[in-house]
């Protein structure tokens, strides 16, 4: 019965989006007299809770290219290609773009894939305005068995490494 209780908890939490206080105060308490049982019923919702937190905020990927990276990256010998997901007017914004840049738009991507996999021999930079459409799109592409590194911190971590030069 305590586990089945536990279950209803937990899935009441989850699936209603219930702040944690009012969890506390509405569920957790209400049926029960027991100190110990309070206690173990409030472990039990954090430890599901930080799994929680823990999994949807890991990385996919540890494929990653500093600032720095992608700089020594254009400034070296090496072939490579560099993909900006950001929408066409975003690339004559405020952030600009970096020079050479292949635009396909996150929303674009996965029917343009044959433009990418052109590129698999070479090493492959996606970028956006922060990493999180680039992160996105590396994720999409790896499903498709295409290797890339995520710039992490974008065109606003690009320029502040540049401006900081």
């Amino acid at each position: 019965m305590f586990h089945h209780y536990e279950f209803i908890i937990v899935s009441e939490c989850y699936n209603t989006e219930t702040r944690y206080s009012d969890l506390i105060s509405e569920n957790i308490f209400k049926k029960s007299n027991d100190h110990g049982e309070k206690m173990n019923k409030i472990y039990l919702i954090t430890i599901f809770i930080l799994s929680f937190v823990t999994s949807a905020c890991s990385q996919t990927s540890e494929k990653v290219l500093s600032s720095e990276d992608l700089f020594n990256l254009i400034h070296s010998e090496e072939k490579y290609v560099i993909i900006d997901v950001r929408t066409p007017p975003e690339l004559t914004g405020q952030l600009g773009a970096v020079e050479g840049v292949l635009n396909i738009p996150l929303q674009e991507l996965a029917g343009r894939t044959g433009e990418i996999e052109k590129h698999k021999n070479v090493k492959i930079a996606l970028i956006c305005r922060s990493g999180r459409r680039s992160g996105i799109a590396q994720k999409m592409l790896a499903d498709k068995g295409i290797e890339t590194y995520n710039v992490v911190g974008g065109m606003i971590a690009y320029n502040r490494f540049l401006n900081t030069r």
